[in-house]
């Protein structure tokens, strides 16, 4: 009986870890989707878009995350700063995920 118990402990924490990895991939598909959407509106290509590198990342204890993009897209390389603000932690916010072009 014991080793149910922990099987089914070791099976919740890889479904938690799992859950959040996923939730952490969609926060990145968003931001590269209001990337591509801006780098649109500004130059009216529709480029795709890679990350090329991620020059820091924090992560607070609410669940905000403000990290710093290098990516590239129509040629060029872009820099644009990422933020997400999960609506249990900033009821008041409009929107949860924030993109801000910061330099070429």
């Amino acid at each position: 009986m014991n080793n149910l118990y922990r099987l089914i402990f070791y099976l919740a924490i890889f479904c938690f870890l799992f859950e959040n990895a996923d939730a952490d991939n969609s926060v990145e598909s968003e931001w590269l989707d209001l990337i591509r959407a801006d780098i649109t509106a500004r130059t009216g290509d529709n480029c795709d878009v890679q990350v090329e590198e991620v020059v820091y990342s924090v992560i607070g204890n609410n669940g905000r995350m403000s990290e710093c993009w290098v990516v590239q897209a129509c040629g060029q390389v872009m820099t644009y700063e990422v933020d997400y603000f999960p609506p249990s932690a900033f009821p008041d916010r409009e929107e949860d995920k924030f993109v801000k072009y910061v330099a070429e």
